[in-house]
């Protein structure tokens, strides 16, 4: 059975098209899985770099080639989860994957947060269907609900 190719180093940023970030990325792996299934690998500390661009962008280039100062950065993964594993990473955090070359296919479920007061910008997100958003909208809380402390909670 063959898997999923790489994923390129990335920010998950751009791929919302929101006006602000400070977004945060869950990945929980629903099975067991290591690096030979293509698990993420992270670039500790990449997210104070600020946004890199659209990695759509990048033509026949990387993100190593557009910021080398990248490659100098230690990295941390590729990652192995057990059920029940969560990773957490800032959505400016810069993070790959190989390809899943094992026998079977990574499960997971991926839950984004994102600040509460974020606008779509109108440019094309490739995380979620703006539609019925008009440019500049916040987003909608039936798809984008809010996430509130308990009251009296700060």
């Amino acid at each position: 059975m063959g898997g999923n190719g790489p994923t390129a180093f990335h920010q998950d940023f751009i791929t919302f098209a929101l006006d602000r970030s400070g977004g945060m990325q869950f990945w929980i792996p629903l099975d067991k899985c290591g690096p030979e299934q293509g698990t993420m690998a992270f670039i500790s500390g990449s997210h104070r770099l600020g946004v890199l661009g659209d990695y759509q962008t990048y033509a026949d280039r990387t993100i190593f080639d557009l910021w080398p100062e990248l490659a100098e950065m230690p990295l941390a993964g590729p990652l192995h989860y057990e059920v029940g594993d969560v990773s957490v990473h800032d959505h400016l955090t810069v993070h790959g994957a190989g390809p899943n070359l094992g026998d079977r296919p990574r499960w997971a479920l991926i839950a984004s947060l994102v600040p509460g007061d974020a606008r779509w910008t109108g440019a094309p997100p490739e995380a979620f269907d703006p539609a019925p958003l008009r440019p500049r909208d916040l987003l909608d809380e039936a798809r984008f609900p809010l996430l509130v402390p308990p009251e009296g909670e700060p």
